[in-house]
């Protein structure tokens, strides 16, 4: 059974269809954290639950979108929008790990794969014929692979630092009105970012490559 003491407190500005913003503070304070046995905490076999123990996670998320057409009386849109996560999360409890002969207490450590840092943001044109265009952009803070937070890279590369990394994505559309049709054309990864992406189970695993995908939606 897991317990724990969630809180929450939100703020939210709306100024007719022009902008809009919202902030969240939250606030989650486990007794007992169940975690489902993945293939990422370094279990081969992947399957059932383990205890986390006591961890404690202290953040805020801001958001807000503004569109320029709108306020200049446009019949097209042009919507700048960004979002943003800031997240503590660590042991709150002594937990000690077996280092060699030695155990290792990771209380105050923060939990593996939990960026303290995630934000997200795009400018998009849309034309009142159903055409448009879209940038965006996605940062995610750097994370630990074990809860020892250890830096340097183990020879296997199961262990170390995933670094920081900024993605960049671009989308162009176009909708036939009358006939409900979806065309788009997407490119993931415009710059080619090379970053890893995850350590456990196989070692290093890189993000992907720049991707180029095609799209047709139909509605009736």
């Amino acid at each position: 059974q897991e317990d724990s003491w969630n809180s929450e407190l939100g703020l939210r500005a709306l100024m007719g269809k022009v902008f809009k913003a919202e902030f969240t503070l939250f606030s989650m304070d486990f007794k007992n954290q169940i975690i489902p046995v993945s293939q990422s905490s370094g279990n081969a076999n992947a399957t059932g639950l383990a205890n986390g123990g006591k961890t404690r996670h202290l953040g805020l998320e801001a958001g807000a979108s503004f569109d320029l057409a709108k306020q200049m009386k446009k019949n097209f849109s042009f919507v700048v929008a960004a979002n943003a996560t800031w997240i503590d999360s660590r042991f709150n409890a002594n937990r000690f790990i077996a280092v060699g002969a030695n155990k290792v207490n990771v209380k105050n450590n923060l939990l593996p794969y939990a960026p303290s840092l995630m934000l997200n943001h795009s400018i998009e044109f849309a034309s009142a014929k159903g055409a448009g265009i879209r940038l965006s952009g996605n940062y995610v803070g750097r994370q630990f692979a074990d809860e020892l937070n250890t830096v340097a890279n183990s020879a296997d590369g199961r262990i170390g630092l995933l670094a920081s990394r900024y993605i960049t994505d671009l989308a162009a559309f176009a909708r036939l009105s009358k006939k409900q049709i979806l065309f788009s054309l997407a490119v993931k990864n415009l710059t080619n970012e090379r970053y890893i992406a995850s350590r456990r189970p196989q070692g290093i695993r890189v993000g992907i490559d720049r991707q180029f995908v095609v799209g047709m939606e139909f509605k009736w």
